[in-house]
């Protein structure tokens, strides 16, 4: 799958490129573009498993291009998809 920026429209990346797994409906891989054509960053996810019957990505790294030997790798220890959250906490007075 591939987005490209609309003209005019101020974005962090002119250009996106996914590689998504059609059966699961997760992405493998990003590319992320300048608009010179330039590859800036680079997404891969390195393992995905199911967890309460959904596909989640558990670990993936993303690199900068610009820089030799940058990254941020991303790991999922723990994950709860339907926490107890008290109606409170969405109140203009907890927002403050």
């Amino acid at each position: 799958m591939e987005g490209v920026a609309r003209e005019g429209v101020k974005v962090s990346y002119y250009r996106r490129v996914s590689w998504v797994d059609k059966e699961r409906f997760i992405g493998l891989k990003e590319e992320l573009y300048a608009q010179s054509g330039r590859l800036i960053k680079e997404t891969k996810i390195n393992e995905i498993n199911k967890i309460e019957e959904r596909w989640i990505p558990i670990d993936s790294v993303m690199e900068d291009k610009l820089r030799k030997n940058t990254y941020t790798e991303f790991k999922i220890t723990q994950i709860d998809f339907n926490p107890e959250i008290p109606e409170e906490t969405f109140s203009l007075q907890s927002l403050k």
